[in-house]
């Protein structure tokens, strides 16, 4: 490669992620290793496109809807670009445009999809060929869950071993095919910001909750069952591994001192009627570090299960979503 010839613009697309069996905590804040496997779902709905391209000023430039990513933001981009000068010998300065479809603020962790989106347009744009491992790897260095934004379908982030993290990444098991009518409902209970962030919320709980322990040791076990739940397409057996891992990584937050709460009145109410919905409908909740469930049924059920939850809760939000593949290349 001759890096003079380099940057040229790019583009690429990708999508948001929904664990099914949460990690919380990192083994390595700074390189963003998870402390336990988790298994995520990516998504068919709201995709972020990053354009990079040749930049005349003289330091790097990220926006996002058209305003400027401020610092200490900024910096998880500068981190992955860095990384690729080291492969690439580009030493010109690049911008990234971010457009995000997700909407503000409703647990769909933009983060994620704009990350793993930003780290193929900018690996193109260097001309630098990553693996889909590499990929995910060097997304994870901007974002951690962006790891998982990478493969597509049904992943597994791996926590790996190695200090340098070079064996933690996310790979397909299952392609998006594979349980096609597997659909997804975010219910929008609020969109106010976290009183504690995700970041600080992992930090306090791994440092202060006796019950952390049992947590990550309880990870791996429910990280394999999804994956045979998914597998098979077990619907109750995912269910339950589902549930289960989000009780007890909202139940470990509440061991922190202080306590950590993320759900609100409303997000009780609204999981007490998924549950009694359950006993006659495919239906399950997931909860990650906010108010707002994502509920998990099949195809001929989401439009029933949308209906009695808008009925129910006549003034929440809700986002239908299907099971999509990975990040990719645009025109």
């Amino acid at each position: 490669m001759n890096p003079a010839r380099w940057p040229l613009p790019a583009s690429a697309e990708a999508t948001a992620n929904i664990a099914m069996v949460k990690y919380w905590g990192k083994r390595d804040a700074a390189l963003n290793l998870p402390a336990a496997d988790s298994v995520a779902v990516c998504l068919d709905s709201f995709p972020t496109r990053v354009d990079v391209t040749p930049c005349a000023a003289a330091e790097d430039e990220v926006w996002w809807s058209g305003r400027p990513v401020p610092p200490p933001r900024i910096g998880r981009f500068l981190r992955v670009l860095a990384i690729l000068r080291e492969q690439s010998g580009c030493r010109s300065a690049v911008r990234a445009d971010v457009r995000s479809q997700i909407p503000d603020a409703v647990g769909l962790a933009g983060s994620s999809a704009a990350m793993a989106a930003f780290a193929l347009a900018a690996s193109t744009a260097m001309g630098v060929e990553l693996s889909p491992r590499e990929l995910s790897i060097t997304a994870r260095l901007g974002s951690g869950s962006a790891s998982r934004s990478v493969p597509g379908g049904f992943v597994r982030w791996h926590r790996g071993h190695q200090e340098d993290g070079s064996d933690s990444y996310a790979e397909e098991f299952a392609s998006a095919a594979h349980w096609p009518d597997l659909r997804l409902l975010a219910v929008i209970v609020s969109r106010e910001p976290k009183a504690v962030s995700s970041t600080v919320g992992m930090i306090r709980t791994a440092r202060t909750a006796p019950l952390y322990p049992m947590f990550v040791e309880q990870c791996g076990r429910l990280a394999a069952d999804a994956q045979a739940a998914i597998a098979s397409r077990d619907f109750g057996w995912l269910a339950r591994t589902a549930e289960l891992s989000a009780q007890t990584m909202h139940g470990v937050c509440l061991t922190a001192r202080p306590p950590i709460l993320y759900v609100r009145p409303l997000t009780v109410e609204l999981v007490e009627h998924v549950t009694e919905l359950s006993r006659t409908l495919p239906l399950f909740f997931t909860l990650d570090a906010g108010p707002n469930p994502f509920l998990v049924t099949l195809a001929p059920h989401d439009e029933t299960v949308a209906a009695e939850v808008a009925r129910a809760f006549p003034d929440v939000e809700i986002l239908r979503c299907g099971v999509g593949g990975g990040v990719r290349i645009v025109a």
